[in-house]
């Protein structure tokens, strides 16, 4: 608040109006200013209430009880010169001495000590005086800031005329007082006021709110702190409310359930709850006392101040709001029965709860009460309603029965459909619900019944309603209280869930949730809006400015939470075992897996180190962080099994395949490397002809044939390589399969090949493709040969004609053309078999099906009958003209399938445009064809009356580009249409159906005639049934004729498919021999010869690679066919675990194959050339795997089950014999070591602890599937959540042994105390979501110790997340053990609770008590929501920047040099350094990226 003065001198003045150039006289400018200008115009006059008139009053009303000063300004506005006549004349310019309310148009500082202002009266609004004067700079720079709002935010008037006026909070009065005698110089007055009571950021209606918001918080800075800081998760944390541990409790309360004792923690949080509902037992009271808690408190917000007169007064920033009388400000934190109740998991909410409903009951008053929310009566009631998720819904009946017996429970499903049973509708009625102590029911429900729970909009009805409105009975009852058990399900609160929780009538509430932020801050508004906690729930921009002094005074009194941490001493769970098991990949997934990670790095452009491959690339680069963050959810999935995600099924080519073995993946990734050296052998021969084209090709090199044959003859015996290569693999799959080797069963239709009695078809097909690849290749090598031969000879400077030499090049042409004729022959086999079998088809036809010609019907006589006979003779004259037309085209359809193909042995040679040449017969065909098809539909809709409106478009399509000149034979088109459209013109007779069907009604007609007496029709009906059967049998007939002419159509459609394809075939064959240029290079293309010489190199260097790849894929299936054989090098004839395989498959240990390759640079054995890319590492040591138990201080007395060593540590092994018992356990297949081990172990406690279960959590949904089909195989029962009875059949059919549970499904409140094993599947970054899935059994309940198995894969990505992981975990419970230390008045020191271990990686860790751990756990916990911890669509958690690269190159799998390479210790170890410092550097510059 303000309050300040200042002396000024007014040394110029100005009348608005006059002439801007003159200076008026500043008496004359104030006398103006006051003037009532009585004799100028007629005074302005006012009916006041008792009826007389009165002049317009000079000052402005303003109640200042209603308001309160924010600031006000004291001007001593000194006129020089003013002497005593002067101030009498002013005197007489007006009535009185009362001040002048004003409005101040302008304030401006000219300079540090002038300024210059403008005063307009309110009484008169062309009088607008300007003033100049000067004071002290001081003055002039205290007054300055106030009255420039006053000038600006807040004046009334602009340029004289009034503004309309705005309801808002803040508002200016200025007041002129005249001179008297006793003070000879004018004041100016000036207050910024601010309305009492009126809240400016919850009224929407309220203009320039943020304006006087701004006014608001500049006049009291000292209450801004904290507004617009945005909240984090722990702010919630560090407010809510912790009972203290000596609260005195009464002893009520400790036995407010006689059948279950109640924690001392648990006895603080019902006690609080009770204080929550205005009610508490004190001392050994039996009964409750109310109590008022909130009366005495200030409202939320509300500070005490005074306004610049001393008045006291309490601001409120948040709402905008000012009042004198705290007590008349509407707040829920005074009135509001109930809160938010967090535990966290597993502390035993819903006890708590149970306690409460015993000890705190209703008194129900007569009659119905009136609930003010809703505006309706309702039914008073003393049950408890519980809103809860389905998955807990049968957790809640559970836990009543067990510890509340007494209480009466029923389930409310919903309003039953109209058509439900009477008894469903009984149950859903307000009079059964109210005969209940507690009503359970789901947020499902809720959803369902919002229209049954909001009043239906007020609309004017023409016609009254004939059905009452169903109404839910939700609505209907005021509830005693209302749980909302998870309440973080209603999120926003904006939900129809949330909705109809909020509207229900309740005298408290409750929000119960160990998890309250589902997705961040925001949520806990949707808790208060279901509180109706006002007016932070009701108003976002109340809600949005809410400080943390008042975030944290609402939730300290609204809010309860327990951590394990702090209550570990009174909660004495059983002791927890936290084990590690490492475990290997096997070779397969080894490999496949290596494979990953060199995609993963050729797709960033990043090294085995993680360094960008080029200077210019940007590492940091966002496109490039989101594929590290693909690869790296790939590389966690391929870690669990290589089916897991989509992109790693479609990989493996098993999209939405069955799930696959190990040996399986391996036989498929033995396929793709198998299809990736034929691939690369495929270009690199391309490219070894394309040389050849290019030497060929350059017009100044005279013997450029000669020079181009040896790259022909070359890329021959490469393509002849790989042709028998693929002749022998295909052999062998045809023998494993037992299907026939011989040719004409590669005629057979692919469809009849996969069909066939069912048999396998394995890789025949893609065999089969793979030859034929490499057979058109040794195609164009031999046809180019033959070509070159041709030119030498042609060539008179090369070869002189009718020599010997001359003679041999014919010879050799000749030869090389038979031989690629020989394989375009195999090549088109198989088509031109299936051509000509069809054509076979067709031979055999003949002659085809007759259509008989139909004769018309004798002549019988009769009137009637006369009728019948014309309308028959029209539509046979019809049918048999159509006969005519359908063996025309047919014989043009017949006539062109049956044309030899080309290229058979007829003396015909191939010209390259066989293609081309075909096409124009192809169209022909294509047109008949289309003309025969449209000539069966006509004869089928002039025989039964159906017309084939699918072949009218085709032709009228057909018409249409035929008359534009384009599509198949235009001008057969426009003729075929043509006579079509003719012989339409006489269909207007009818059909064979429509005479059929008059004919029977006429009958029917002569009939009754003949039945009345009538002869002549008994006559009629003799002839006319004569007619109908005759015409009957015709239409038989013609039925028949339709079937065998459709059956051609259809054989005719497939010889043309089938020819079509042969010449499509003969066309590509063709294409592979065109031309290279149509001329020749003028000079030889030195440029693009060597462009394709480096292709070639790379791509042989490629194919040595994928061989290398492939032999040791070999090697991998034939290691797993001898599990038990030893490996002994030839050489020292010793049995190696680690050594090299040779291209040429053998295998010798590393240190003598090195010996012996420097000296000699064979193969030992084979005596093979070898370069030092032959050589491929392999591992042939036993797997091994680490199991290493997470322990605490043994001292710790809350703990003294808990197992371990003497010595105090974080990690130490144990039993090697449990770990070796769970290895050799015999399954039946194998889907990978993570599956394998798991479904292993939970063998070996079938078998070791018969009975007891296992909680299975994954983030991956994906890898749950996987692993429920291996377990299914495998005979071990498994739930889920999503089953259903899911959780009821785990917790009681001893038959499923484990409980599936993935990240996403929202396991909230999920009580599985009945498991006492939890598999987490991979480690995570974030331990907070898997602290979701042990906290389903390590909490209260529990009767067993506990053990957590986390199984990961060594040297992979999952070592590196897991070491990220330990860090965050010990960083927080380094914090937890300093917190603890500090706190512990003094006894002991921090060496009691710390100590400095090796750890499992290696490195320097501390071993802390138990509780760090758990305090740790707490922290994660509340370091961020669930929701915000994990990406969408299944893609497990989210990886932050910082941690990105450390995951995929901080620990991943070593990097292998050349396998010969002599590296020396020096060079070793300066080369690791070096990649060491680039790892840091790399860290640091993501760390800093991100932030």
């Amino acid at each position: 608040m303000v309050a300040v003065s200042a002396t000024t001198e007014i040394c110029r003045a100005r009348i608005h109006g006059q002439d801007d150039d003159s200076d008026s006289d500043i008496i004359e400018s104030f006398v103006h200013l006051f003037a009532q200008h009585g004799g100028e115009r007629a005074q302005k006059r006012r009916k006041l209430d008792s009826g007389r008139s009165t002049a317009s009053q000079r000052s402005i009303t303003v109640d200042e009880d209603k308001s309160v000063v924010l600031a006000k300004v004291s001007l001593e506005l000194h006129v020089p010169g003013l002497k005593a006549n002067q101030a009498e004349r002013l005197k007489a310019s007006y009535d009185s001495s009362e001040p002048l309310d004003v409005s101040l148009e302008t304030f401006a500082k000219v300079s540090a000590h002038e300024f210059a202002l403008s005063l307009c009266s309110p009484q008169n609004d062309s009088c607008i005086v300007s003033l100049n004067g000067s004071t002290s700079s001081e003055s002039l720079d205290l007054i300055h800031p106030h009255l420039e709002v006053v000038s600006g935010d807040l004046r009334t008037t602009v340029n004289g005329h009034k503004r309309p006026q705005k309801t808002r909070a803040a508002f200016s009065r200025c007041r002129l007082v005249p001179p008297t005698s006793d003070r000879a110089f004018f004041e100016l007055n000036v207050e910024i006021r601010w309305t009492l009571g009126l809240p400016v950021a919850e009224i929407a209606t309220v203009q320039y709110a943020k304006m006087d918001l701004r006014i608001l918080s500049t006049y009291f800075p000292d209450f801004t702190a904290g507004v617009n800081t945005p909240w984090v998760l722990s702010d919630f944390y560090t407010s809510v409310h912790v009972p203290p541990d000596d609260h005195a409790i009464s002893a009520r309360v400790q036995t407010a359930l006689p059948d279950t004792t109640l924690y001392p923690f648990q006895q603080r949080a019902v006690d609080w709850l009770l204080r929550r509902e205005g009610v508490a037992y004190l001392g050994d009271a039996s009964d409750h006392t109310d109590i008022d808690e909130g009366s005495a408190r200030l409202p939320i917000s509300l500070r005490p101040t005074q306004d610049a007169n001393g008045k006291p007064c309490y601001v409120s920033l948040i709402r905008g709001l000012v009042v004198t009388d705290a007590g008349a400000v509407s707040d829920s934190s005074r009135t509001l029965r109930g809160g938010i109740l967090a535990e966290e998991m597993g502390l035993g909410k819903t006890v708590e709860l149970l306690a409460l409903m015993c000890l705190h009951q209703r008194q129900i008053p007569d009659g119905d009460v009136f609930d003010a929310y809703t505006g309706s009566s309702v039914h008073p009631s003393g049950a408890t309603l519980i809103i809860t998720p389905p998955s807990i819904l049968e957790q809640w009946h559970n836990e009543i029965r067990r510890h509340a017996p007494g209480l009466k429970v029923f389930h409310y499903k919903g309003l039953p459909a109209p058509s439900a049973p009477k008894r469903e509708h009984e149950a859903a009625t307000v009079e059964n619900l109210l005969q209940h102590d507690v009503v359970l029911t789901t947020y499902n429900v809720l959803s369902r019944e919002v229209h049954f729970a909001k009043p239906p909009p007020d609309r004017s009805l023409r016609y009254e309603k004939q059905h009452e409105s169903r109404k839910s009975p939700l609505v209907q009852i005021s509830w005693w209280r209302v749980c909302l058990d998870e309440a973080q399900m209603v999120e926003s609160g904006v939900s129809q869930a949330a909705t109809v929780a909020r509207i229900i009538p309740r005298c408290n509430a409750w929000a119960v949730s160990g998890t309250p932020l589902r997705k961040d801050v925001q949520d806990l508004r949707g808790l208060l809006t279901f509180l109706r906690y006002e007016p932070f729930a009701g108003s976002k921009p109340v809600w949005d400015r809410l400080d943390k002094t008042s975030f944290q005074e609402i939730f300290g009194r609204l809010a309860m939470r327990h951590t394990k941490d702090k209550i570990r001493e009174e909660l004495r769970l059983p002791p927890q075992k936290r084990v590690v098991i490492t475990v290997p990949f096997t070779a397969i997934e080894e490999q496949n897996y290596a494979e990953m990670m060199r995609q993963m790095c050729d797709a960033c452009g990043l090294t085995q180190e993680g360094l960008p491959t080029r200077e210019d690339r940007d590492a940091g680069h966002p496109e490039v962080i989101e594929r590290m963050r693909e690869w790296l959810v790939r590389l966690r999935q391929t870690c669990l099994h290589a089916h897991v995600g989509r992109k790693n099924r479609k990989a493996l080519g098993a999209k939405n395949g069955p799930l696959r073995t190990i040996h399986e993946v391996l036989e498929v990734m033995i396929d793709q490397v198998d299809a990736g050296v034929k691939s690369e052998a495929r270009d690199f021969i391309l490219d070894q002809m394309t040389c050849g084209h290019i030497k060929a090709n350059a017009k100044n090199v005279e013997n450029r044939s000669e020079t181009a044959l040896p790259f022909y003859e070359q890329a021959l015996k490469d393509a002849q390589h790989y042709v028998q290569l693929c002749r022998d693999e295909l052999l062998l799959e045809q023998k494993r399969l037992g299907r026939s080797t011989s040719e004409d069963d590669q005629d057979l239709d692919e469809e009849e090949e996969e069909d066939r009695d069912g048999q396998e078809v394995g890789r025949i097909s893609i065999l089969r493709r793979s030859l034929r690849s490499f057979l058109e290749l040794e195609h164009a090598c031999k046809f180019w040969i033959g070509t070159m031969h041709y030119q030498i000879k042609a060539n008179e400077n090369l070869t002189k004609p009718d020599t010997e030499e001359f003679h041999d090049r014919e010879k050799l042409e000749v030869q090389w053309y038979e031989e690629a004729k020989k394989i375009r022959k195999e090549l088109l086999r198989q088509s031109q078999g299936r051509a000509q079998l069809h054509m076979r088809k067709i031979g055999g036809k003949k002659p085809f099906y007759q259509i008989p010609k139909i004769v018309d019907l004798p002549e019988l006589g009769g009137i009637e009958g006369r009728k019948i006979l014309e309308a028959m003779d029209n539509v046979t004259d019809l049918l048999n003209a159509q006969k005519d037309q359908i063996e025309k085209y047919r014989q043009k359809v017949v006539d062109i399938l049956m044309l030899p193909l080309v290229d058979e042995d007829e003396g015909k040679e191939t010209t390259g445009d066989e293609y081309e040449d075909s096409t124009k017969v192809q169209d022909e065909l294509y047109v008949y064809q289309l003309a025969l098809r449209a000539a069966l539909a006509d004869r089928q809709a002039t025989a039964i009356g159906l017309p084939d409106n699918l072949i009218e478009h085709e032709l009228h399509e057909a018409e249409k580009q035929a008359l534009l000149k384009v599509g198949h034979a235009p001008e057969l088109v426009l003729e075929v249409v043509d006579a079509r459209r003719k012989l339409k013109a006489s269909a207007d007779a009818g059909s064979l159906k429509g005479i059929i069907s008059n004919t029977r009604s006429m009958l029917n007609a002569l009939e009754w005639r003949a039945d009345s007496g009538d002869g002549r029709a008994a006559a009629e009906v003799d002839i006319v049934q004569k007619q109908l059967a005759k015409i009957q049998s015709i239409a038989n007939d013609q039925g028949k004729v339709l079937v065998e002419l459709v059956k051609e159509q259809e054989l005719f459609r497939a010889a043309m498919n089938q020819r079509l394809e042969f010449y499509r075939q003969l066309q590509h064959v063709s294409d592979t021999v065109a031309p290279y240029k149509e001329e020749l290079d003028e000079t030889f293309n030195e440029r693009a010869f060597k462009s394709r010489e480096r292709q070639r190199e790379q791509r042989k260097s490629a194919i040595a690679g994928h061989k290398n790849k492939h032999n040791y894929l070999i090697n991998l299936r034939h290691e797993n066919a001898q599990m038990d054989a030893k490996h002994e090098c030839i050489i020292c004839q010793d049995v190696f675990e680690i050594g090299v395989l040779t291209s040429c498959g053998h295998k010798y240990c590393k240190e003598c194959i090195n010996h012996w390759w420097h000296a000699h640079r064979t193969c030992p054995l084979c005596k093979v050339k070898l370069h030092s890319s032959d050589f491929t590492d392999i591992a042939l040591k036993p797997d091994i795997m680490k199991a290493q138990e997470e322990v605490q201080d043994e001292g710790d007395p809350s703990q003294p089950c808990t197992p371990g060593s003497s010595t105090t540590s974080i990690y130490s092994d144990i039993s090697d014999t449990t770990m070796k018992e769970i290895k050799t356990i015999d399954l039946d297949g194998s889907y990978g070591t993570k599956v394998d081990m798991i479904a292993r172990h939970l063998l070996w406690i079938r078998h070791n602890d018969a009975g007891a279960k296992s909680i299975i959590f994954s983030q991956f949904s994906d890898f749950l599937s996987v692993l429920r089909e291996a377990l299914r195989k495998w005979k071990i029962g498994a739930a889920s959540i999503g089953d259903k009875n899911g959780i009821a059949n785990f917790r009681s059919d001893a038959a499923v042994e484990c409980f599936l549970l993935d990240a996403k499904s929202d396991s909230s409140g999920l009580n599985l105390v009945n498991a006492t094993y939890v598999f987490l599947c991979e480690p995570l970054i974030n331990p907070a979501i898997e602290l979701q899935a042990i906290a389903r059994v390590h909490r209260i309940g529990q009767q067993r110790s506990t053990t957590v198995f986390m199984y990961i894969v060594g040297e992979t990505v999952e070592e590196a997340i897991y070491e990220i992981s330990v860090k965050r975990r010990l960083e927080h419970m380094g914090r937890a053990s300093n917190s603890h230390s500090h706190s512990r008045s003094g006894s002991g020191s921090a060496s009691d609770s710390t100590a400095v271990l090796p750890s499992r990686s290696g490195t320097a860790t501390p071993a802390l008590r138990e509780h760090t751990i758990e305090q740790a756990n707490s922290m994660e916990l509340e370091a961020a929501p669930l929701k915000q911890l994990l990406r969408k669509k299944g893609d497990g958690e989210i990886v932050q920047v910082s941690d990105l690269w450390s995951c995929l190159f901080g620990k991943g799998r070593r990097v292998r040099g050349p396998v010969l390479e002599k590296v020396g210790v020096v060079e070793r170890e300066v080369g690791r350094h070096l990649r060491a410092e680039a790892v840091v550097g790399r860290m640091v510059e993501m760390q800093g990226g991100d932030g």
